[in-house]
């Protein structure tokens, strides 16, 4: 009886007098950053929490001159109470954005709209911020340099950007402006005279692998992080690059597992690189001129080099150079003196290499006469900016051997006789199989009736085999064509030309984000909807692809791309104007990249 009782009282206290656990409260957002106050390029975090029961995407916060808002991710909670007999239920759904301040003053955040389940909209109090400026001080350098201050257009340059510290720094920011669309921008081969770094550094629109040093000025050792970036120029003129700066919380009292380490935030900012471009002179410039300036060499290679006419020779062919190896166009064979009325050369070629400062280019070429001796030279045509001239690279010619090709007359058949002078009298075979029978009973009627040959299974399956295969043919070739046009090389090529067609000059961050789903969603046979890539499926996507060093670059742009892409759809930062062209730059790499896997 006493269980009874007591069990009846509890679920009296849980369902409450209604009978059914109490509803969610009215949906309502708030807003809250993590500091009120902070220092040039200290983050912050600010918070959006719904108390919602849906998913609710993530707000969009109104842009900020002098703060840089970055949406970081999303979480939620939820909670149950019981409280008079009723059951109360909550569910807290938190956006995170990460706020860096790239100027000093005073900022309000203005009230961000949340969209609530049914239409309705809740929307967040203006938070102020107050940023002052981060001190300097010669425990926290950064640098800027650049390998040559007058390149010639098309002249492939290093800029190093090198942060120095003397002390210990537990977390901090570069900035590295863009510099305008009058430069190519590629990520630098290491430097084996530092030792390379765990992770990647994001300069100039691009990410390169960071590399540790030591150096000491004015009788002070510092630690330095080094990144290299190789930019090539598009047109003449004067250009400024930089000021490269940045800010980091140096550690000035070491903490331990009880107690944090102490910081104190600090900025730096180096000095502007001027650079003046200048143009390619018009006179002397070869009709075969390939485009590359700087100091380049090729050498060739053949296998193998004993043929008749019409075999196959693999020639191999490898320039040496300045990096950016990937944009060497691959010298024209069909056009240089020599290959054009002595050899065949097809169209089609193997995918060039690039390793070890050098880029390997493969070609089959066939001679067409015994009278070839050699694989001509192959010709360079480039800018020496050291001579300030044009001149031809020539690779040294390979002597090869060419047999004449050997036709087979009936003579070569098997068991053909060799001729001779006059022919033999025929004479009757009396024994053997080939015997010779000559009497009347060996005689058969040959007489011939066309319809009843139609009418033989034979003859109906002579007559109706061809149509038959005909058909069968037919349908194997359609359905090949289903097969080639269904296969991934295929759904890449059409995602890409899809994808960059929706990258215009216009084009914002919801495009660049539809435009990069688009592709990975044809290239990995996979449902992803219009813009709902993510940099982490991404990044996974491509690296199991192709696991290279050269991947690891193309994931790491792309992890950063769309992470630009995610604040500039969801926090209205600054980054929008520069993603359409970046994408339309990795994209094509990307698919070069893919087009590597095996079918």
């Amino acid at each position: 009886m006493l269980r009874a009782l007591f069990i009846a009282v509890t679920l009296a206290l849980c369902v409450g007098p209604g009978g059914a656990p109490a509803a969610l409260a009215q949906p309502t957002a708030t807003a809250t950053l993590s500091s009120q106050n902070a220092v040039l390029g200290e983050p912050i975090s600010l918070t959006i929490s719904v108390n919602s029961a849906d998913n609710l995407p993530a707000p969009q916060v109104p842009s900020q001159d002098g703060l840089t808002i970055s949406y970081a991710g999303s979480g939620s909670s939820f909670s149950s109470t019981i409280f008079n007999g009723r059951v109360q239920e909550s569910r807290t759904v938190t956006h995170t954005y990460t706020v860096v301040p790239q100027r000093a003053g005073e900022f309000t955040i203005p009230s961000v709209e949340v969209a609530l389940p049914g239409g309705a909209v809740s929307r967040t109090r203006p938070l102020t911020l107050s940023i002052t400026s981060a001190p300097s001080t010669d425990e926290f350098l950064v640098r800027l340099t650049a390998g040559n201050a007058s390149p010639y257009v098309g002249e492939p340059f290093t800029v190093r950007v090198t942060i120095l510290f003397s002390r210990g720094f537990d977390r901090g920011d570069l900035a590295t402006p863009w510099p305008t669309d009058a430069f190519d921008v590629f990520a630098a081969p290491p430097d084996p005279a530092l030792t390379l770094g765990r992770g990647m550094t994001p300069i100039f629109g691009v990410s390169v692998p960071a590399a540790e040093g030591r150096e000491e000025i004015r009788g002070r050792v510092y630690n330095t992080i080094v990144a290299d970036a190789v930019m090539v120029p598009r047109s003449p003129g004067e250009f400024t690059i930089g000021p490269a700066t940045a800010t980091a919380a140096l550690v000035i009292a070491s903490g331990d597992f009880f107690r944090p380490s102490r910081t104190r935030w600090v900025s730096a900012s180096s000095e502007p690189l001027s650079v003046r471009v200048r143009p390619l002179p018009a006179e002397g410039r070869p009709a075969e001129f390939s485009g590359l300036v700087g100091r380049y060499t090729v050498t060739a290679s053949a296998t193998p080099t004993d043929v008749a006419v019409g075999e196959p020779v693999t020639l191999k062919l490898t320039i040496s150079g300045p990096p950016p190896l990937d944009r060497v166009p691959r010298p024209d064979l069909r056009r240089m003196p020599g290959f054009s009325d002595a050899f065949r050369v097809p169209e089609d070629a193997a995918p060039p290499k690039v390793e070890a400062g050098q880029v390997v280019f493969t070609q089959t070429i066939r001679p067409t006469a015994e009278s070839v001796k050699a694989v001509p030279s192959v010709e360079l045509a480039l800018f020496d900016p050291a001579a300030g001239r044009y001149r031809v690279e020539r690779s040294a010619p390979i002597p090869i051997t060419v047999r004449p090709t050997r036709e087979l007359t009936g003579a070569d058949a098997v068991g053909a006789a060799r001729p001779s002078g006059e022919p033999a009298d025929l004479r009757a075979q009396r024994a053997g199989i080939p015997a010779n029978r000559e009497s009347p009973g060996a005689l058969r009627d040959d007489s011939f009736d066309l319809i009843s040959a139609l009418r033989s299974p034979p003859s109906i399956a002579l007559l109706a085999g061809p149509p038959m295969l005909y058909a069968v043919a037919l349908a194997s070739a359609a359905i090949r064509r289903r097969r080639e046009a269904d296969s991934p090389q295929r759904r890449r090529e059409r995602a890409l030309a899809a994808s960059l067609s929706l990258l215009s000059s216009s084009a914002g961050p919801t495009e660049v984000s539809r435009a990069l789903s688009t592709y990975f969603a044809a290239a990995f046979d996979r449902p992803i909807a219009d813009g709902a890539l993510t940099a982490a499926e991404a990044d996974g996507l491509l690296r199991a692809a192709v696991p290279s060093a050269k991947t690891e670059i193309l994931a790491d742009e792309l992890r950063a791309l769309l992470r630009d892409c995610d604040a500039a759809r969801f926090a209205s930062s600054a980054t929008g104007p520069e993603l359409a062209p970046r994408a339309r730059a990795l994209l094509p790499r990307i698919d070069a990249c893919l087009r590597s896997i095996p079918a």
